[in-house]
Formats: structure tokens, sequence, C-alpha cells
């Protein structure tokens, strides 16, 4: 792996984040933004890295991307004063997300022994609204996001809100969600995607 940065200059940069947060100078969200989004940018090697086990699956480009959102997430929630190595902090994160991206597809073997993979016909719409997962979230924006889950059934709500992990910063997998409102797989799905396509066209969630 060609690392850009050192940990030792991750962790001046989240030092500095910290004294811009403390003095918050003018615009100094964006500026904490731009400085989260360059490590990001820094280190989206590490997210490949732990990919490249599930080169061979069908939805490799969607285990990127969540092992991506991971990283994303590891940046915006890493304490510097608690943690000495972001490197081991984030690879938890982004090793978390492509774990349950992978868990999308069912992995047999046949007689032979050859990896068979068989996928599910889902439709995965995620990305076409902003979430809790691909945006840098501020103050403001945590309260559009409540607000539109306040437009939401409780089912519903609660089906996003543990999918990701938007109350306690623990995501559930869909299996997992299933036996808590005694729904299948399947119609866990079917719902989430419907809500998704609900909050696509949720004025304020466009503007995050």
């Amino acid at each position: 792996m060609n690392c850009k940065l050192s940990n030792e200059e991750v962790m001046e940069i989240f030092r500095y984040i910290e004294k811009v947060k403390n003095e918050q100078p003018k615009d100094y969200i964006k500026k904490i933004e731009k400085l989260q989004n360059n490590i990001v940018n820094e280190l989206a090697f590490l997210v490949f890295y732990q990919a490249k086990p599930y080169k061979c699956f069908p939805n490799y480009e969607d285990i990127v991307q969540e092992g991506h959102i991971g990283l994303i997430k590891a940046v915006r929630r890493f304490d510097y004063t608690r943690f000495p190595n972001f490197f081991v902090f984030a690879d938890q994160w982004i090793w978390n997300n492509i774990k349950r991206a992978a868990s999308k597809f069912d992995v047999v073997y046949n007689p032979t022994k050859k990896r068979v993979i068989y996928a599910e016909a889902v439709r995965f719409d995620e990305e076409d609204i902003t979430t809790p997962e691909n945006s840098f979230i501020t103050d403001e924006n945590i309260q559009k996001i409540n607000k539109a889950l306040g437009q939401l059934s409780d089912r519903e709500r609660i089906i996003i809100e543990k999918t990701y992990g938007i109350k306690d910063g623990k995501e559930c997998s869909l299996r997992e969600i299933g036996p808590q409102l005694n729904l299948t797989h399947e119609r866990i799905r079917q719902i989430k995607n419907e809500v998704l396509n609900k909050l696509k066209d949720n004025k304020d969630l466009q503007d995050i």
C-alpha cells in the first residue's frame, strides 16, 4: 500500500480540525469539511485494499462504495484524544461496511468446490438521495433529516434509523431488522426501498 499520509500527519490534521472547531472562524464548517474530505481522498487506498478479496463479487462497485462510506464515517467520528492510530480506527469502519455490502449476496459452494454467487434481485436506490452515510452532517442537516423521518410511519422510520444507524451509530442488516418488526427480510427490503424513493423527493434533503 502506498500511503500518502502518515498516521502522525493525519493526527495533526485532526488536532487542527479541533482547533478550528474551538475558534470557529468565518466559514469554519466549510473549512472543516474540506479538511475531512482531504483525509478521505488521501486515504481512499484503504478502501480498495480492504475490498480486494471481493473483486469476484458482482456487486464489487457497491462494496467499494460502502467501504468509502465507512471511511467517511471514521473521519467524521474519530476522536484523536482517545485513539492513537487513525488507520486502525478507519480499517474497522471500512471493514464493517464492506462486510455488510458483501452479505447482500448469498455465497455457496457447488459439488465441484467452485464458488458460486447468487445475487438477490435488489434495486439499490440509496445513492439517489443524500443520507447520513454519504455527507458530512452539520447540526442544520441533522434537523432536516429528523424532520423528514418524522413524516414517516413508525415502522418506516425504525427501518431507516436501524439500517443507517442514525440514532446510535449501530447499523443493522435487513435480516437483523426483520425479527424486530416481525417481518420477513424481503418485506423489510421492499419497505426500505419505498421509503428511500419517498425521501428522494424531499426538498429539504435535496439541499443537504
